[in-house]
């Protein structure tokens, strides 16, 4: 199968390097971004072709990686099914619902294979609170993902650049539907730069999600209440902390378990999840199957980010008059 990248920014450079771990599976053709002088730059460090057009490289690959910024994924996705090649776009799938929806429809149609960037779930870290979560009742859930302000993101709403990171997580772990949002937020220049999202999904599960570009420390948690625990994750140090009563079977642990009085400490074994994203990616293609992440996934995710972002917006707007 021959792949290309389309961006060579930060995460295009990555998605490059990923790629060419991956010579079993795929053959890593070139790269193509509006920029050629970069696109050469990039190609030369991993012994590739730069093309000056995107027809170009579409011509020559069956599957992509769109990792150019969100309000050019839907004119570059809507160009590759004209080619009929298959398309991984990064988060979010594009800036609009209703650009969401056209895609994924033109994709279905045209028999292409849409896989959304939505990499959280393919984290060590999630797969193992998957497991946990199983047997577990949820009451709530509280996440926060905070971050540095810096001038890469002065500029993006704090929504759809990490916020959808937890609503998709929330809506793969929980698999119900959400009930009620309510938002609160700052905004910097027109901007939301610190938001607050409460959902409330079906059967009473309360979640907030807190998402900033402005805390000095760098904050990837999850705290969940269930009727029989406390379980706190650490996205960054990749732990997950377990108090509960002593009724809970020992069978149960796993080799990286510790066992310490009344609570569990799980250290998950390094993964690299972009690798695992790019593998299914391919994976889903050669079988012709649906992704792990569909169009569809992205689309609901993007629905509920860009329901928080107006919340927000419009409370912004009111307490200015």
């Amino acid at each position: 199968m021959k792949v290309g990248v389309i961006g060579t920014g930060k995460m295009g450079e990555n998605h490059l390097r990923m790629y060419s771990t991956l010579s079993k599976s795929c053959q890593l053709i070139g790269v193509y971004d509006i920029d050629y002088n970069r696109a050469l730059e990039i190609a030369s460090k991993y012994n590739l072709r730069a093309y000056r057009k995107l027809s170009d490289l579409l011509n020559n690959v069956n599957a992509v990686s769109i990792t150019t910024p969100t309000q050019t994924h839907f004119d570059i996705g809507i160009e590759c099914i004209k080619h009929n090649v298959h398309v991984l776009v990064e988060k979010p799938i594009t800036t609009s619902l209703e650009q969401a929806s056209e895609l994924i429809q033109l994709a279905h149609d045209s028999g292409v294979i849409l896989q959304v960037g939505h990499i959280e779930v393919f984290n060590p870290v999630v797969k193992e609170l998957e497991k946990i979560l199983s047997n577990e009742k949820i009451v709530a859930v509280d996440v926060h993902r905070l971050s540095q302000l810096d001038n890469r993101t002065a500029n993006w709403d704090v929504v759809y650049d990490l916020m959808i990171h937890d609503i998709y997580i929330l809506q793969h772990l929980l698999n119900k539907d959400i009930q009620q949002i309510f938002a609160l937020g700052q905004t910097y220049n027109n901007v939301i730069k610190h938001a607050i999202g409460l959902l409330e999904f079906e059967g009473g599960i309360i979640t907030q999600l807190t998402s900033s570009h402005v805390t000095e420390d760098r904050v990837r948690s999850m705290r969940i209440i269930t009727t029989k625990a406390f379980i706190k994750v650490d996205f960054l140090e990749k732990k997950i902390e377990i108090s509960r009563s002593p009724k809970f079977c020992s069978d149960q642990l796993n080799s990286y378990y510790n066992q310490q009085s009344l609570v569990e400490i799980i250290s998950i074994p390094n993964g690299n999840a972009l690798r695992l994203e790019l593998q299914e990616f391919i994976d889903s293609i050669s079988t012709n199957r649906e992704p792990k992440v569909t169009g569809e996934d992205g689309l609901k995710a993007l629905k509920v980010a860009d329901k928080i972002s107006r919340l927000i917006l419009n409370s912004d707007s009111k307490s200015k008059k």
